[in-house]
Protein backbone atom coordinates (compact mmCIF):
# COMPACT_ATOMS: atom_id res chain seq x y z
CA UNK A 1 0.00 0.00 0.00
CA UNK A 2 1.39 3.37 -0.96
CA UNK A 3 1.29 6.38 1.31
CA UNK A 4 -1.39 8.01 -0.86
CA UNK A 5 -3.53 4.86 -0.63
CA UNK A 6 -3.10 4.84 3.14
CA UNK A 7 -4.04 8.52 3.37
CA UNK A 8 -7.15 7.92 1.24
CA UNK A 9 -8.14 4.92 3.38
CA UNK A 10 -7.67 6.93 6.59
CA UNK A 11 -9.73 9.79 5.12
CA UNK A 12 -12.60 7.41 4.28
CA UNK A 13 -12.41 5.85 7.76
CA UNK A 14 -12.39 9.24 9.51
CA UNK A 15 -15.42 10.34 7.49
CA UNK A 16 -17.27 7.09 8.23
CA UNK A 17 -18.74 5.90 11.49
CA UNK A 18 -16.72 2.74 12.12
CA UNK A 19 -15.06 2.92 15.56
CA UNK A 20 -12.04 0.74 14.67
CA UNK A 21 -9.86 0.34 11.59
CA UNK A 22 -7.74 -2.83 11.44
CA UNK A 23 -4.82 -3.12 9.02
CA UNK A 24 -1.92 -5.45 8.33
CA UNK A 25 1.24 -3.46 7.69
CA UNK A 26 4.59 -5.17 7.06
CA UNK A 27 3.39 -8.47 8.51
CA UNK A 28 1.96 -7.06 11.72
CA UNK A 29 -1.50 -6.12 12.94
CA UNK A 30 -2.25 -2.41 13.29
CA UNK A 31 -5.43 -0.91 14.75
CA UNK A 32 -6.76 2.63 14.90
CA UNK A 33 -9.47 3.29 17.49
CA UNK A 34 -11.67 6.37 17.83
CA UNK A 35 -11.72 7.76 21.36
CA UNK A 36 -13.21 10.89 22.87
CA UNK A 37 -9.72 12.42 23.03
CA UNK A 38 -8.80 11.57 19.41
CA UNK A 39 -7.57 8.51 17.55
CA UNK A 40 -5.31 5.96 19.25
CA UNK A 41 -2.96 3.89 17.07
CA UNK A 42 -1.69 0.48 18.13
CA UNK A 43 0.56 -2.13 16.54
CA UNK A 44 1.30 -5.72 17.47
CA UNK A 45 4.94 -6.74 17.73
CA UNK A 46 4.96 -9.81 15.44
CA UNK A 47 7.16 -12.15 17.47
CA UNK A 48 7.61 -15.75 16.29
CA UNK A 49 6.59 -17.10 19.68
CA UNK A 50 4.47 -15.98 22.61
CA UNK A 51 6.44 -13.92 25.13
CA UNK A 52 7.71 -15.87 28.13
CA UNK A 53 8.66 -14.52 31.57
CA UNK A 54 12.30 -13.65 30.70
CA UNK A 55 11.17 -11.84 27.53
CA UNK A 56 8.51 -9.92 29.47
CA UNK A 57 11.08 -8.91 32.09
CA UNK A 58 13.45 -7.70 29.36
CA UNK A 59 10.61 -5.84 27.63
CA UNK A 60 9.70 -4.04 30.85
CA UNK A 61 13.31 -2.96 31.38
CA UNK A 62 13.52 -1.69 27.80
CA UNK A 63 10.15 0.08 28.08
CA UNK A 64 11.32 1.90 31.20
CA UNK A 65 14.57 2.95 29.51
CA UNK A 66 12.72 4.08 26.36
CA UNK A 67 10.25 6.17 28.36
CA UNK A 68 13.08 7.75 30.37
CA UNK A 69 14.90 8.69 27.15
CA UNK A 70 12.06 9.72 24.83
CA UNK A 71 9.22 10.46 27.30
CA UNK A 72 5.85 11.20 25.64
CA UNK A 73 7.08 10.25 22.15
CA UNK A 74 7.46 6.65 23.29
CA UNK A 75 4.75 4.14 22.45
CA UNK A 76 3.30 2.38 25.49
CA UNK A 77 3.98 -1.35 25.71
CA UNK A 78 1.13 -3.68 26.67
CA UNK A 79 0.41 -7.41 26.77
CA UNK A 80 -2.93 -8.24 25.19
CA UNK A 81 -5.02 -10.75 27.16
CA UNK A 82 -6.90 -11.66 23.95
CA UNK A 83 -3.99 -12.82 21.79
CA UNK A 84 -1.15 -12.82 24.38
CA UNK A 85 0.96 -10.63 22.08
CA UNK A 86 2.89 -7.50 22.92
CA UNK A 87 1.29 -4.36 21.52
CA UNK A 88 2.52 -0.77 21.27
CA UNK A 89 0.05 2.08 21.77
CA UNK A 90 0.51 5.72 20.81
CA UNK A 91 -1.34 8.34 22.82
CA UNK A 92 -4.57 9.54 21.18
CA UNK A 93 -3.95 12.26 18.63
CA UNK A 94 -6.06 14.61 16.54
CA UNK A 95 -8.23 13.01 13.89
CA UNK A 96 -6.28 14.58 11.05
CA UNK A 97 -5.13 12.37 8.16
CA UNK A 98 -1.59 13.74 7.95
CA UNK A 99 -1.13 13.60 11.73
CA UNK A 100 -2.36 9.98 11.74
CA UNK A 101 0.11 9.11 8.96
CA UNK A 102 2.95 10.62 11.02
CA UNK A 103 1.76 8.77 14.15
CA UNK A 104 1.60 5.49 12.24
CA UNK A 105 5.09 6.02 10.84
CA UNK A 106 6.47 6.70 14.33
CA UNK A 107 4.61 3.72 15.76
CA UNK A 108 5.80 1.32 13.05
CA UNK A 109 9.40 2.50 13.38
CA UNK A 110 9.21 1.81 17.12
CA UNK A 111 7.60 -1.59 16.42
CA UNK A 112 10.52 -2.51 14.14
CA UNK A 113 13.02 -1.54 16.84
CA UNK A 114 11.12 -3.54 19.48
CA UNK A 115 11.01 -6.55 17.16
CA UNK A 116 14.77 -6.41 16.63
CA UNK A 117 15.40 -6.07 20.38
CA UNK A 118 13.11 -8.93 21.41
CA UNK A 119 13.89 -11.42 18.63
CA UNK A 120 16.63 -13.82 19.67
CA UNK A 121 19.58 -13.61 17.33
CA UNK A 122 20.93 -16.78 15.76
CA UNK A 123 24.48 -17.30 16.87
CA UNK A 124 26.90 -17.32 13.97
CA UNK A 125 29.45 -20.10 14.02
CA UNK A 126 32.94 -18.94 14.85
CA UNK A 127 35.91 -20.91 13.63
CA UNK A 128 38.56 -21.84 16.14
CA UNK A 129 41.63 -19.60 16.23
CA UNK A 130 44.55 -20.80 14.14
CA UNK A 131 47.45 -22.04 16.22
CA UNK A 132 50.58 -20.54 14.70
CA UNK A 133 52.76 -23.14 16.40
CA UNK A 134 51.50 -25.93 14.17
CA UNK A 135 53.96 -28.17 12.40
CA UNK A 136 52.95 -26.84 8.97
CA UNK A 137 53.66 -23.26 9.98
CA UNK A 138 57.05 -24.10 11.50
CA UNK A 139 58.12 -26.15 8.48
CA UNK A 140 57.20 -23.31 6.14
CA UNK A 141 59.39 -20.94 8.15
CA UNK A 142 62.43 -23.23 7.94
CA UNK A 143 62.18 -23.51 4.17
CA UNK A 144 62.00 -19.79 3.56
Amino acid sequence: MTSTELAAMLERWLNGGTPTLKLDIDGGAVALVRQSSGVACSAAIPLRMLPDEPMLARALQLADAAHTQFQDDTAILSLSPQDEQLWLWMRPDADDVMQLCRSLETLLNQRDVWLSLLTPRAKTPVSAPLNLNTLAFLQGERHA
